[in-house]
């Protein structure tokens, strides 16, 4: 770690290091370490979800059945949830790939990159 770099614990390592003193200061079990890291990542799903069909509600009507592509745009709630989504779980692995500092450029799939970019 450098000198500016900040020092801190990340959630597992608390969790780990968690001692419950009315248990005379006993870790925490592997399945009470499961539940709480659970909990954590699904943590607002359920509101989440709410807000959604909240959203849609408001937007499209709760008696309509379908959604016209027009009204989609202004869901942006939904928009925001899904690009998150998107994030965590990416549609399609990538390779990061560096190109040599020796190579002038490269063509890659009719594309020409620059020395040293990172595809």
């Amino acid at each position: 770690m450098s000198s500016g770099e900040a020092d801190f614990k990340t959630y597992l390592e608390s969790l780990l290091e968690l001692r419950i003193y009315e248990d005379g200061g006993q870790a925490i079990t592997d399945g009470e370490l499961v539940n709480l890291l659970l909990e954590f990542l699904g943590a607002g799903t359920k509101s989440t979800n709410k807000l959604c069909a909240a959203e849609v509600d408001v937007i499209v009507g709760a008696d309509r059945g379908t959604i016209e592509e027009a009204e989609i745009s202004r869901m942006l709630y939904l928009k925001a949830v899904v690009l998150e989504s998107l994030l965590l779980y990416p549609p399609m692995p990538f390779v990061v790939h560096n190109i040599e500092a020796g190579e002038e450029a490269t063509n890659m799939l009719d594309c020409w990159a620059p020395r040293c970019a990172l595809l």
